[in-house]
């Protein structure tokens, strides 16, 4: 349970942060793929390590949010 002090307020901020990061920049890449021509199924293929990325980060968040809200 000392562990859980070091979940701050800036903590909680930069996981938020990155998730938003991820999420906006896929959406960039989808978006741009779709101008250039490309199919949506074929761009998604080629963005699953950011997608796994973009997911593990907002879980990440929501759970540092959730240990915040109940323990502190």
């Amino acid at each position: 349970m000392e562990s859980l002090k070091f979940i701050t307020s800036l903590t909680f901020i930069l996981s938020g942060l990155m998730a938003v990061g991820i999420t906006a920049r896929i959406a960039c890449l989808i978006l741009a793929g779709i101008i250039t021509g490309e199919a949506v199924p074929e761009l998604i293929n080629k963005m699953t390590k950011k997608l796994t990325a973009a997911i593990i980060a907002i879980c990440l968040s929501t759970v540092l949010g959730v240990i915040r809200h109940y323990y502190f």
